[in-house]
């Protein structure tokens, strides 16, 4: 299985081609550096944060979902996000 925020950063790369928009117009948009952009379009980041996709996305005009179309992410997503959910769950029970 391909890593998911490789396959997440070719679908911006894709999106952000398709409108005909450099990596600096979505940078400047979402209020990020021209290297962040980069680095997601290449996964190169250990994770994106759910602010900085929406913030990709509006910055394409595109919506959110859009950078979702391969079922694998957001299986991979679900499965992270389920595991963050049983790790906090954990760490709550420690505190108490």
């Amino acid at each position: 299985m391909e890593n998911s925020m490789k396959v997440l950063g070719r679908h911006i790369r894709a999106l952000r081609k398709s409108r005909g928009l450099k990596a600096k117009d979505i940078a400047e948009r979402a209020n990020l550096t021209p290297t962040y952009i980069s680095r997601v379009e290449n996964g190169r980041v250990d994770g994106v944060s759910v602010e900085v996709i929406m913030r990709i996305a509006q910055a394409m005009s595109v919506p959110t979902a859009a950078l979702f179309k391969d079922d694998e992410i957001v299986e991979e997503l679900i499965k992270h996000a389920e595991l963050m959910k049983k790790f906090f769950k954990e760490e709550g029970k420690k505190d108490k």
